[in-house]
């Protein structure tokens, strides 16, 4: 260890090296970076060692600081009374008045009245996220990351808009995190303090080190030899320095300088593109990439998504009568309506004012999560697409904040009475409505595959899930619109429902379909990609076809590349099929282990790159 003396000559020539460095590196930007990797032969302790980044990490830290410094005034409940405080002195437990433009500065269950929030600083998603309050059934573990996702407000995000119960009153949240132990705080956290990774070659290094140490002791050996017998008569001193500079020349004493310039000099020129390393001791780990994972939506193609139509279901005539009256007092299942079966009215989508579904266009209008901001509705691009095209309008009920919506005639008025806000586990929304005669339906929304689960099944056309697989392979994000006539039954009773028993025995009323178009750069990342040796993969949680018509179109993959399709069983085997492009209809080949689809695809002759 250095003694006092030592380290203050250390702090000492650290700041007056920094200084010279930053003034140099206006006028030759390498000098910064020598003259940072100079000051780690300062001394041998760890603490020098770490100097030589000292100013890099204190310019990185205070640029975070500053993201991270959200104080502002909130009210706060204290002693049954409202008063004003600064948000450095909230814990958890306070009661605070939400109110639109606020920052949230710790982590929040909304527990009266709703709000939209822009949480884009967290998740890089531009679009508004709609928070309700946590039910007073709810008998779940509550975590915020979890099902309580969608009633909690996290610290970074941005209130945009809030109101309690009625437009008049105020949205309360309560405070269940502050600091480190926020949502925010973890991630600035992890960027602060990262997980240690060791690279394949700080594993090696001590290794090459001894074969160097071995090699230079040769090399002093055979130095000392070669002079004793050359010149007999050489000092010993002489002969000792010189093995010394032998030694020297292969353990240089500037070798972790060496090791340092170049992970300095890219961080340096990261910088200067805008992108910030807090440790440029992984910079080269980034040349050990062979793999890239991409998200689909909002990431290879654009985030909006525009609705190109619907594709209607015709019913035989006692099912669309079943769909239209109140549910009659038998099983669903005891209704089996003729020999007739449900279809298609046609093979392409259609605009939905054309496609003559008016129980569909309803479907649109109200089966969605958007929210009343300003005059107009906000939340998801999908949905806001989706109900745009319906033509309808939202209108604040008088007596509370229930939305209705209203059709371009104003003779249909639909008011929400429940929503069941989407659900990952079922991939399904819902909704019930009272309608302008005051009975109660039920519309229900998700992806097709789920649909067609918790329909009846003679609602339901036999070439279901080829017209929905054909519209993914053309690009389109698939959804479908279900619904069931509740009848003459009381509001009470339907917030006495659970999830499972709305959506059950639902009739099928069409296909719906959006698409969007690929980002502009990215074709040649991918291109760029694979000129690296880097191979792009897409994570994806759409269908399986919409993913591979994007991947084919953006050249992640070849024309001529074999996709095959895996399908877990209940005994926990997966089972694969080639899925042929352009066709979804079974493959020719049968069904094969994965075993078997290994050996069939190493088998078949790779595509060319592109």
């Amino acid at each position: 260890m250095p003694t006092t003396v030592e380290a203050h000559r250390v702090r000492q020539a650290t700041s007056l090296g920094a200084v010279g460095c930053v003034g140099e590196s206006r006028r030759r930007p390498w000098a910064s970076v020598v003259g940072k990797a100079a000051l780690k032969e300062l001394g041998e302790d760890r603490e020098a060692w770490d100097l030589a980044g000292v100013e890099e990490d204190q310019r990185n830290q205070r640029i975070v600081s500053d993201i991270t410094d959200a104080m502002c005034p909130v009210t706060v409940l204290r002693g049954s009374q409202w008063q004003v405080i600064d948000s450095y002195y909230l814990v958890p437990g306070d009661k605070v008045e939400l109110r639109p433009g606020m920052t949230v500065v710790c982590d929040m269950a909304v527990t009266e009245g709703l709000c939209v929030c822009d949480e884009s600083s967290l998740s890089g998603e531009g679009m508004p996220v709609h928070k309700t309050a946590l039910p007073d059934d709810w008998t779940q573990q509550y975590t915020p990351q979890g099902p309580g996702a969608r009633y909690t407000l996290f610290a970074g995000s941005q209130v945009m808009h809030a109101h309690g119960s009625t437009p008049n009153k105020a949205a309360h949240a309560v405070v269940i995190a502050t600091g480190i132990s926020t949502n925010k705080g973890a991630m600035i956290s992890g960027i602060l303090y990262q997980h240690l990774m060791v690279f394949k070659y700080d594993e090696e290094l001590p290794v090459a080190l001894i074969l160097l140490g071995v090699y230079a002791a040769i090399c002093f050996a055979l130095a000392l030899h070669f002079q004793h017998s050359t010149w007999h008569e050489m000092p010993a001193i002489t002969a000792w320095a010189y093995g010394m500079f032998t030694i020297s020349q292969v353990l240089s004493p500037l070798l972790p300088v060496a090791l340092q310039v170049a992970q300095l000099s890219s961080a340096e020129d990261l910088n200067r593109k805008g992108i910030r390393c807090l440790s440029p001791r992984r910079i080269p780990i980034s040349g050990k990439i062979r793999v890239f994972c991409f998200d689909k939506t909002g990431t290879l193609t654009k985030p909006e998504l525009e609705l190109l139509g619907i594709l209607p279901v015709v019913h035989p005539p006692g099912l669309a009568e079943y769909a239209t009256e109140a549910a009659p007092t038998q099983g669903p299942d005891d209704l089996l309506f003729g020999a007739d079966e449900a279809y298609f009215a046609v093979d392409e989508l259609l605009v939905p004012q054309a496609a003559g579904s008016p129980l569909a266009i309803c479907g649109l209008a109200c089966c969605h999560a958007l929210s009343s901001f300003e005059g107009r509705l906000m939340g998801s691009q999908v949905e806001e697409n989706m109900f745009a095209a319906t033509g309808w309008e939202p209108r604040l009920a008088a007596e509370g904040a229930q939305l209705e919506f209203v059709s371009p005639s104003g003779k249909e008025v639909l008011q929400v009475v429940r929503r069941f806000e989407f659900d990952y586990v079922s991939q399904t929304m819902s909704v019930v409505v009272k309608d302008t005669t005051g009975r109660l339906q039920v519309f229900c929304k998700g992806s097709f595959e789920a649909i067609s689960r918790i329909c009846r099944p003679d609602s339901v056309p036999l070439n279901y899930d080829v017209q929905a697989r054909n519209l993914a392979a053309d690009g389109c994000y698939v959804l479908a619109v279900a619904h069931l006539h509740l009848g003459e039954m009381e509001e009470d009773q339907v917030h006495e429902m659970c999830r499972e028993d709305v959506e059950e025995h639902l009739v099928l009323l069409c296909l719906v379909g959006f698409q969007s178009q690929l980002q502009e750069d990215c074709i040649s990342t991918m291109q760029r990609l694979k000129v690296g040796d880097i191979r792009p993969v897409m994570i994806t949680g759409d269908n399986a076809q919409c993913g591979h018509c994007v991947a084919q179109a953006c050249g992640m993959v070849t024309e001529g590349a074999r996709m095959w399709l895996g399908e877990c069983m209940e005994d926990g085997e997966v089972i694969w099929a080639q899925m042929d492009w352009g066709a979804c209809e079974d493959s020719e080949e049968p069904p094969m282990t994965t075993e078997k689809a290994s050996s069939a695809h190493s088998s078949a002759p790779a595509p060319s790159r592109p």
